[in-house]
């Protein structure tokens, strides 16, 4: 059997029965059992004519507690082992034996102690030193590590070759965007350019118009007031007396006939456009992917007949 570990049999001998802590100012009663002043005292409170150790049920007729010195200092001793004490990592302790992993089983894979070795479940494993087992282990990864440094460096070499891909992508990404946006700078120039004939084919029609109602439309205007007066004047002399009205019926009606026959003056004509401002009488202009109908190109068509 593994030999009791002395820290923990302090730290038993430090431990108050009653808190299961380090003792606090420790008494002794008269059996010579150790406890916390506290600890005894709430123990015994209630009690009047008798009182009974906690441990070993002694029965004393007074309180019979004395101050224990040299227990206060085992539990300082014990109170600054544990604070020093390093709480071993898990792995480096059996669970089972409580003992140190000295050896390791490759059957089992795995470290066991001493006593593990000679139990039954190892008895007829492979077992070497720990140790030993850990510098077989390196020497075999250290085989391993040029093949592993190759493979670092196909990986690198991967790396880059998708890097560089990745970079030409890009690049031609980029030279696509410039190529669309300088066509896209021509189509805007274009259509600029076609925006600008349309407008000035529009103020060359607006200035036909304007041509046209100074001199056509102000001469019909003119012509009509005329024939208004002339109207006028004839239906004026159908109101004069017999005699008077006959002195000159016949210059009057001559005049009449004079006006009849003849149409209105259309002899001013709008300027003539090129034959490429007009076209059937549905006309259009063809702007690349787009069709404008010219309902005002097509009146002013009409306007020249």
């Amino acid at each position: 059997m593994a030999a009791a570990n002395p820290t923990n049999i302090i730290h038993g001998e430090a431990t108050c029965p009653i808190c299961l802590g380090f003792f606090t100012d420790p008494v002794v009663t008269g059996c010579g059992h150790n406890f916390c002043r506290v600890c005894i005292t709430n123990y015994w409170e209630g009690y009047a004519n008798s009182f009974s150790c906690p441990q070993c049920r002694r029965t004393f007729f007074w309180k019979n507690i004395k101050p224990n010195r040299l227990l206060a200092s085992v539990v300082e001793a014990a109170k600054l082992m544990k604070s020093e004490a390093v709480t071993p990592p898990a792995g480096d302790l059996c669970e089972v034996h409580n003992e140190e992993l000295k050896l390791y089983c490759h059957d089992d894979e795995t470290a066991i102690c001493v006593v593990c070795d000679r139990s039954r479940e190892h008895r007829y494993h492979s077992v070497i030193p720990i140790e030993e087992a850990a510098q077989d282990y390196k020497e075999t990864f250290q085989r391993y590590n040029e093949p592993l440094r190759s493979k670092t460096e196909d990986l690198a070499e991967r790396l880059r070759q998708e890097e560089e891909r990745v970079g030409d992508l890009r690049t031609k990404i980029e030279v696509e965007k410039s190529h669309i946006k300088g066509e896209i700078e021509k189509l805007r120039q274009q259509l600029n350019d076609k925006e600008e004939t349309l407008l000035h084919r529009l103020e060359e029609a607006e200035t036909c118009i304007h041509i046209y109602e100074k001199k056509v439309i102000a001469k019909f205007s003119q012509d009509l007031h005329d024939f208004n007066t002339f109207i006028d004047e004839v239906m004026a002399k159908c109101q004069q007396p017999a005699k008077e009205f006959l002195k000159d019926a016949k210059d009057v009606l001559s005049r009449i006939h004079q006006e009849l026959p003849q149409e209105p003056d259309r002899a001013i004509k709008l300027k003539r456009f090129p034959k490429s401002y007009f076209g059937s009488s549905w006309m259009c202009i063809w702007m690349d992917h787009l069709w404008i109908p010219n309902s005002l190109f097509q009146m002013m068509f009409f306007l020249q007949r």
